[in-house]
């Protein structure tokens, strides 16, 4: 009796091993599981096949031959009227960093250091494709955000060996879709569309070509799907069918930073209305870490009613926002007491394009009783008359 007393304790003893052990190894398992969820993805700084081709197109539309990798398509740049394209717009390019973009760095460095050092997320509404812009005021973001009416559209993935035409048709497209850029630092929509849209299709060329001239490497593209209450991405041109994807996703690689960068563009209607069908597209940007704000000639879209859900994205998910007029309405932006706004340059009327409502009394008595120092560079929808203005509010937390 006492021997099967001692058997059935020893086995006891065994089965409270074997569970003690059961117990650890799913510990271990849960721990190692929640670590690969919750650890970060590891960068791909290889661009893949596609990547490439795509970089090397991408630096013949931004007048850099000297970066395109390819001989056949370095071969392309020798062509008579894409020669004329490159030097012309190599000319252009040189002026709106003069005028427009090196200034513009410049104060960012000296006003907002901080915010030109952020690594964390820009979401930008009513972009286009202005990855420019965004890019010289927030160069360290790892992840941008930008918001357009614009198809995204696509790059030709068979563009070496094909006729003369189309290499002429395709720059004259994309030069004259860049005319107001050059001339004004901002879109106008429906003549860049109208541009746009007989060869490229969309905005993407124009993501693809700012980024390679702020000295980038396009290292993937791919376009961005909403599926079954979902965003799903898949290799750019891969979709067999005609549906036209939400947006595009561009990884992309600046020798001067320890990591890739992304930057999203989404052609989306940023109503209510709009947004009530899209969900999941934000929750996706409400997903984003660290979220700062940029808003640049955003023809006074919030100052109408029915944009509340963007508004409740900039107000109560970023932490700083940097504007000109044309963004967030003054007054019901500074009621908001967990924002502290500071002016720069100055404010002038809204130009005759828009409507009487635009106008801001109140802002304008705020700039002149400060009197903030002049921007000194043309900035927006003032480009003529050196009244630009700047806002930068941050989110005080408390």
């Amino acid at each position: 009796m006492k021997f099967y007393n001692l058997l059935f304790i020893a086995l006891l003893g065994c089965l409270g091993c074997n569970s003690a052990t059961d117990e650890r190894k799913a510990e271990e398992g849960s721990q190692e599981a929640a670590a690969r969820m919750t650890a970060p993805e590891l960068p791909v700084f290889e661009p893949s096949a596609a990547g490439k081709r795509y970089h090397d197109f991408a630096a013949l539309l931004a007048a850099m031959p000297q970066r395109v990798q390819n001989d056949s398509a370095r071969a392309i740049a020798g062509l008579p009227c894409v020669q004329t394209a490159i030097e012309t717009m190599d000319a252009r390019w040189q002026q709106l960093n003069t005028t427009y973009l090196m200034p513009l760095q410049q104060w960012a460095k000296q006003q907002v250091a901080d915010l030109h050092r952020h690594e964390g997320t820009l979401f930008y509404p009513f972009s286009g494709p202005d990855i420019l812009n965004a890019q010289v005021l927030f160069p360290a973001c790892r992840t941008y955000v930008l918001v357009g009416l614009e198809r995204p559209g696509y790059l030709p993935d068979d563009y070496m060996g094909r006729s003369e035409t189309f290499y002429c048709r395709y720059f004259q497209d994309v030069e004259r879709a860049l005319e107001d850029l050059f001339v004004r630092n901002y879109f106008i929509t429906s003549y860049m569309s109208s541009d746009l849209y007989r060869s490229a299709q969309g905005v993407l060329p124009l993501l693809v070509l700012f980024l390679v001239r702020q000295g980038n490497d396009i290292l993937h593209v791919e376009d961005v799907y909403l599926e079954n209450d979902s965003l799903r991405t898949v290799p750019h041109r891969e979709r067999p069918d005609d549906r036209r994807p939400l947006g595009v996703k561009v990884s992309f690689k600046h020798p001067e930073r320890a990591y890739a960068q992304t930057v999203y563009y989404f052609g989306v209607d940023l109503s209510d209305k709009s947004l009530q069908k899209k969900p999941v597209w934000v929750a996706f940007v409400k997903q984003q870490s660290n979220k700062i704000a940029y808003m640049k000639a955003a023809s006074y879209v919030l100052f109408n009613p029915g944009f509340e859900t963007v508004k409740s994205l900039l107000l109560d998910e970023c932490s700083a926002i940097v504007q000109d007029d044309t963004g967030l309405r003054w007054a019901e932006w500074s009621k908001r007491k967990d924002w502290k706004i500071s002016l720069y340059g100055k404010y002038a009327r809204p130009i005759r394009d828009f409507g009487k409502y635009t106008y801001q009394t109140d802002l304008e008595a705020l700039y002149d009783s400060l009197q903030p120092p002049a921007l000194g560079f043309p900035y927006g929808y003032h480009w003529r008359d050196g009244n630009s203005s700047l806002l930068v509010g941050r989110r005080q937390r408390h």
